[in-house]
C-alpha cells in the first residue's frame, strides 16, 4: 500500500469511528454533509479521495473539528512543512 492510500484508508477509518460513535448511519452523515451515502461509504473504505470542502462537510456533519478525522501523518505533514512560516505583517 503506498502512502496516498494509506492516508486515504485512515482517513476513512477515522471518519468511520466518529460516525459510528455518534450513532449516525451513512446515509444520515451524508444527508448532513450534501453528499450521497455511496461517496461517504467510498470515502471511509478508502476507495474515494475527498475534496477540501467535503472533509469540512464531513467535520461539520460530525459535529466534530477538522483535526478529529485528519490522519496524524498529514497534520504531521502540514506542521513541518509550515513550521517556521511566519504570518505576514500589515505595513
Amino acid at each position: 500500500m503506498d502512502k496516498d492510500q494509506s492516508l486515504l484508508t485512515r482517513f476513512g477509518q477515522l471518519v468511520r469511528s466518529v460516525r459510528e460513535e455518534r450513532g449516525f448511519t451513512q446515509k444520515e452523515l451524508a444527508d448532513r454533509a450534501g453528499m450521497t451515502d455511496k461517496h461517504v461509504g467510498e470515502i471511509e473504505r478508502g476507495l474515494a479521495e475527498a475534496s477540501i470542502t467535503a472533509i469540512v462537510a464531513l467535520a461539520d456533519g460530525l459535529r466534530v473539528r477538522i483535526s478529529v478525522i485528519m490522519p496524524d501523518q498529514l497534520r504531521a505533514k502540514h506542521t513541518r512543512t509550515h513550521r517556521h512560516t511566519q504570518p505576514p505583517t500589515l505595513n
